[in-house]
């Protein structure tokens, strides 16, 4: 078993989207609207083995 990150199509074309508002000070009283959006990006054999990959993701400068 390879400890690397694995991809497949059925993996990728997952995707969940939800939304949340947040009122910052400084913004003239408008709300800020966010979409958050959760996709797998990779498969990993082990808790450790992800840990791995999330960090090397966030190093190179892309969210996981």
């Amino acid at each position: 078993m390879t400890d690397g990150p694995r991809q497949n199509e059925r993996l990728l074309s997952m995707e969940e989207r939800t939304y949340d508002v947040a009122l910052f000070s400084g913004d003239k009283g408008m709300w800020t609207i966010f979409e958050i959006v959760k996709r797998p990006v990779a498969q990993a054999p082990s808790e450790g083995a992800a840990k791995r990959i999330i960090k090397a993701l966030m190093s190179e400068g892309k969210k996981p």
